[in-house]
Formats: structure tokens, sequence, C-alpha cells
């Protein structure tokens, strides 16, 4: 979508015309991570992953091969 963010939330959809970096560096850091270029997740909405894939309750995302670092680190610090 270019410079546009898709945020959704349990109560609705919202599109923000922002950059995917400019809008993670205004979540607060210990509550959100970037799984993929396409995905920005909140941590403690996590159900379950395996090795490629995150289960957000209930929709599966792929979790970048570069990224897949940073999630598992972040994830066994929970």
């Amino acid at each position: 979508m270019g410079d546009y963010v898709k945020i959704i939330t349990p109560e609705k959809k919202y599109l923000s015309l922002s950059s995917m970096k400019a809008f993670l560096s205004k979540l607060p850091e210990n509550q959100f991570l970037r799984i993929h270029k396409s995905f920005i997740i909140k941590i403690n909405k996590v159900i379950n992953y395996s090795s490629s894939k995150v289960n957000v309750e209930g929709v599966e995302l792929p979790v970048s091969m570069f990224r897949k670092k940073d999630f598992r680190q972040t994830i066994s610090q929970i």
C-alpha cells in the first residue's frame, strides 16, 4: 500500500498515511514487534507460533526469515 499503514483492532480498521518504520517508532517498543515487512504485531496477542508463522488471535501471519531471530528472542523473554 505504499506509505499507508492499515491498523486492525478488534473494534475497527483504520488507514494511516505513514511508513511502517515511522509507525513502529511511535509504538511502545516492549509491546509491539515487526515480524515481516508487512506486519507489526502486539506481542501479548500471540497465541502460538511455528518456525515460519505466528498465530495472532486466530490469524496466521508470516514471520520473515530476517526477523525470525528477533521474534524468538522477544517471545522467549515473556
